[in-house]
């Protein structure tokens, strides 16, 4: 899902860390997102219809799925727009029967390799939260995952949700999966990644991303906390590796602003089929020198497309969506629940 900026260690590494993932993403971002959110409008959107069984039986709240970064409240809340926060009424650990956790979201190898998805599965389980949210609230998170682009990244569906509520235990107990109880399936919206942009096969997220989720499954008290995510290999590359990435990303973001994101395609390509993330540090390192060799002539040109721009008096180049207009006040939400 939607990036943000998190990791696990102590708080000076988490502010160091934010602020270097921060500048090596922001051009690639933009590519992701810059469409969607320059056709947003500063007033309330139209209503949209929405598939019944996903609503709530007073009609006024919605049925949402989450899962991947958007499993962490912190992350979640702040998906809204012009400042304001997403809000929910109730939030609780939950399975999707028959589907699975993906990472088959094609986004910009080496940086972030994968977002997360949902696919279907044969006696599988995904893992997430279903949470009930206000129309006004479900459509900003529709909004804040690019479903206001022209071609979103990804499509709303409908899978059954089975909510894992607490057995009686201590109020101040943390939650665990062994004092969870399932309750029975109950629809519910969710994201899966539109077809133009799933992977063929699932490629590892980046260790930054990894590290969301996996501190969002830990607040919930999901089983994948302790098992499956913990032991998920992530990439992790060198600091070299992002500031070449993050100059091949000028290039990247002005052949998109001309109509030719399809350009560097058989890059991105050999970019997945360079990644590496096993335990062999000969295998890393291999993986990291075939990766800056291929993305060593465009970030050349970045660099000196950035290099002239700065002699010239230029600014730098402002990735993203243009800045938005201040939201008229409004009255105060209702507080949510965590």
């Amino acid at each position: 899902m939607a990036l943000g900026s998190s990791s696990l260690g102590s708080t000076g590494s988490r502010t160091s860390g934010s602020r270097t993932w921060a500048a090596c993403l922001a051009p690639l971002l933009a590519l992701h997102g810059a469409a969607g959110e320059s056709a947003q409008t500063a007033g309330a959107t139209a209503a949209r219809a929405l598939p019944p069984s996903c609503l709530t039986p007073c009609g006024l709240r919605v049925r949402y799925f989450a899962f991947g970064s958007n499993l962490s409240e912190e992350k979640l809340r702040n998906r809204g727009s012009n400042g304001t926060t997403i809000t929910w009424t109730s939030r609780l650990p939950a399975v999707a029967p028959g589907h699975r956790l993906a990472f088959n979201m094609r986004m910009f190898p080496p940086i972030e390799p994968a977002m997360a998805s949902i696919e279907p599965c044969d006696g599988g389980e995904c893992e997430g939260a279903l949470l009930e949210l206000s129309l006004e609230s479900y459509d900003a998170l529709w909004r804040s995952e690019g479903g206001a682009m022209d071609r979103p990244s990804y499509q709303e569906i409908v899978v059954p949700v089975a909510a894992l509520r607490p057995h009686s235990t201590p109020a101040d107990a943390p939650p665990s999966s062994e004092s969870l109880r399932r309750e029975a399936p109950v629809n519910a919206l969710t994201f899966r990644a539109a077809p133009w942009t799933r992977l063929r096969r699932d490629a590892p997220p980046s260790a930054r991303y990894l590290a969301i989720i996996l501190a969002g499954a830990r607040e919930l008290g999901l089983p994948s906390a302790s098992t499956t995510l913990s032991s998920m290999p992530s990439a992790a590359p060198s600091k070299l590796l992002l500031a070449v990435a993050r100059a091949h990303g000028v290039v990247s973001l002005l052949l998109s602003r001309v109509g030719l994101r399809k350009a560097l395609a058989p890059l991105r390509t050999a970019c997945y089929a360079l990644l590496y993330c096993g335990p062999s540090r000969p295998l890393r390192l291999l993986s990291e020198v075939a990766t800056l060799t291929l993305l060593a002539p465009t970030a050349t040109v970045g660099v000196l497309i950035r290099a002239a721009r700065r002699a010239a008096g230029l600014p730098d180049f402002s990735f993203g969506p243009p800045a938005k207009k201040p939201a008229p006040t409004a009255a105060p939400a209702t507080a949510a629940t965590g």
